[in-house]
């Protein structure tokens, strides 16, 4: 498609879906990885 209508995947990407997303992913990321102070606590924790 030409012309005003189209919309290049980069921009559609970098200018549309990141900003829409990220605050999603920096929200889950942490849980899907365990930081060195979640280790550190959970190698810490006496049962």
């Amino acid at each position: 498609k030409a012309g005003q209508d189209h919309v290049d995947i980069i921009t559609f990407y970098n200018e549309l879906f990141v900003p829409a997303v990220k605050p999603l992913l920096v929200e889950l990321g942490p849980a899907g990885t365990p930081t060195k102070t979640a280790r550190a606590s959970e190698e810490n924790k006496t049962d």
